[in-house]
C-alpha cells in the first residue's frame, strides 16, 4: 500500500482508501497517523496493496498503454 501527500502525481494515481491512503502535504502527524494505521491493520494494508497492483496492471501495464496508443493513432488517421 501507498500513503503519500494530496499534491502533486500521488494524488493523480492513488485513490485514497482503495490503493492507497492520501494525507495532507506539511501534516507528519496525519502521515505518521496514515503508516500506523496500516501497520496495526495488515489486512487493510494487505487489500490495498493488492487493489494497487490490480489498477497499475489495468491502466500501466504495457498492453494497456498499447492500447491507448493505438486508439490515439485511429483517431488521428480518421481525421
Amino acid at each position: 500500500p501507498v500513503v503519500a501527500t494530496r499534491s502533486g502525481g500521488p494524488d493523480e494515481i492513488i485513490v485514497d482508501g482503495k490503493t492507497g491512503v492520501l494525507v495532507p502535504p506539511g501534516d507528519p502527524a496525519e502521515l505518521a497517523k496514515a503508516v500506523g494505521c496500516l501497520l496495526e491493520k495488515p489486512t487493510l494494508a494487505q487489500s490495498y496493496a493488492a487493489q494497487a497492483c490490480h489498477m497499475v496492471q489495468e491502466k500501466y501495464s504495457l498492453e494497456a498503454q498499447l492500447d491507448k496508443y493505438c486508439k490515439v493513432i485511429q483517431w488521428i488517421t480518421r481525421s
